[in-house]
């Protein structure tokens, strides 16, 4: 039988269109398979639900479904025929050679496997050797400065101009704060719009109704809380360093460094995972995969992970780019 998933708790009450709604359109009219990757919670299910009502969904964060996938990928395929979306398909690498079959069997139709997934290194590996050639990957990244000015606009009735000015005003009082893109002769970030974070956690989980540690540990947003809160934490650093203008993201459309903070030319690299696993591991993963092009430059690597500063203080994971000791470096504490 063809299982069916109730759809109604994806969907946010109020929508704020995507940057990349019309590219995924297109793709679903030119491509067998499109593969959305990206962080958890940035919309990544509620997107392509709402772009594409007709698909079936079926998430392999359901174990049983995941094991059957895995296990028995032609059952699964069986059971969720397309169109269908597959959600956090990165669970089950040994789906992909039978999804090549299956497109392989009917090239001609279109947009019939929407996969996303939240392990993108995990995920790019399996889509390069079974699905190449067949698939479009796209990355959904958290709300743009420009998606919420424009949403800002709507909701209030104001020009994006206005909208833009206010926050301008947030920005200027210190309430927002923009993280620009990183670019440089030898290669640049497809993404161009600066990233938006609150400048202070604690009221960022004011804002959200977190008023306990219990209900951080239960918000969905709790990984994006802690992006924020390493951000806040890198941003200090380096302005009392003296170094105001040297922390940046790097993006592409299939890879991302969380935080890059570039000294002199020599840079390093942060990843912000709350629960310390970067899948797989993150710092070996980035030569490998050629990224990013400026290698040579990079002086360390860092995996910034949790828990909260209610506990211990944040632990900064250093990870030397040459044959050199493993470090461990004490950052700040700040209250959420």
């Amino acid at each position: 039988m063809h299982a069916k998933y109730a759809i109604q708790s994806y969907i946010l009450p109020r929508w704020i269109p995507r940057a990349l709604e019309p590219r995924l359109r297109q793709a679903a009219k030119t491509r067998p398979v499109i593969v959305l990757t990206g962080a958890r919670q940035t919309g990544k299910t509620s997107t392509l639900l709402r772009l594409f009502p007709q698909h079936a969904l079926v998430s392999l964060d359901l174990p049983t479904e995941a094991e059957q996938a895995e296990k028995e990928p032609r059952r699964f395929l069986q059971r969720h025929p397309p169109p269908v979306i597959i959600d956090e398909v990165q669970y089950a690498p040994g789906l992909f050679r039978h999804l090549k079959a299956e497109v392989d069997a009917n090239r001609n139709a279109h947009g019939q496997f929407l996969l996303t997934g939240s392990q993108k290194f995990t995920l790019m590996a399996n889509v390069s050797e079974s699905l190449a050639g067949r698939a479009d990957i796209m990355e959904l990244e958290t709300l743009s400065y420009a998606e919420i000015r424009a949403d800002l606009a709507r909701d209030v009735g104001i020009s994006p101009s206005t909208a833009n000015q206010w926050l301008s005003l947030l920005e200027a009082s210190g309430q927002v704060v923009l993280l620009e893109p990183w670019v440089s002769n030898r290669t640049r970030s497809i993404v161009k719009s600066p990233k938006l974070y609150l400048a202070d956690t604690g009221l960022l989980c004011a804002l959200l109704n977190i008023r306990s540690v219990a209900d951080l540990d239960r918000s969905p947003a709790v990984g994006a809380i802690w992006e924020t809160f390493v951000f806040a934490q890198l941003r200090g650093r380096e302005r009392r360093a003296g170094h105001a203008g040297s922390l940046f993201f790097w993006r592409d459309r299939t890879r991302e460094v969380d935080f890059l903070v570039d000294a002199g030319g020599r840079l390093e690299l942060f990843e912000a995972k709350r629960d310390g696993k970067a899948a797989p591991p993150w710092c070996e993963l980035l030569p490998g995969l050629g990224l990013p092009q400026f290698l040579p430059q990079v002086l360390r690597q860092h995996l910034v992970h949790g828990p909260f500063p209610h506990h211990p203080p944040v632990l900064h994971h250093q990870h030397p780019v040459g044959h050199g000791p493993h470090h461990v470096h004490v950052v700040g504490h700040q209250d959420v």
